[in-house]
């Protein structure tokens, strides 16, 4: 999946728990919030926000509950998700 690039200067380091710590969605700082985001754009990706690091990855990961919950199976995005947490074994083969 396209990452949408983030300059180094907003880049955070944040330690990534949930399933943020396989995806390793980019954390970054984006006024007074911190926003995480797997894919292209907020829009078109997973995205995650909040006041600080913490509630932001943690949105992030409510946001993958939610398409693992309800996946969309024409979205490229769930698509790519599903495969992923697969792999890791977070899912059975039969979803």
């Amino acid at each position: 999946m396209k990452q949408m690039h983030v300059d180094d200067q907003y880049v955070v380091k944040a330690d990534l728990t949930g399933y943020a710590a396989i995806f390793n969605p980019v954390v970054f700082k984006d006024g007074d919030s911190y926003c995480a985001l797997l894919g292209p754009d907020p829009q078109d990706g997973v995205f995650g926000c909040g006041c600080s690091v913490d509630e932001a990855v943690r949105d992030w990961n409510d946001h993958v509950q939610a398409i693992v919950d309800h996946p969309e199976p024409t979205d490229e995005v769930t698509e790519f998700v599903i495969i992923k947490l697969k792999e890791h074994g977070e899912l059975p083969e039969d979803i």
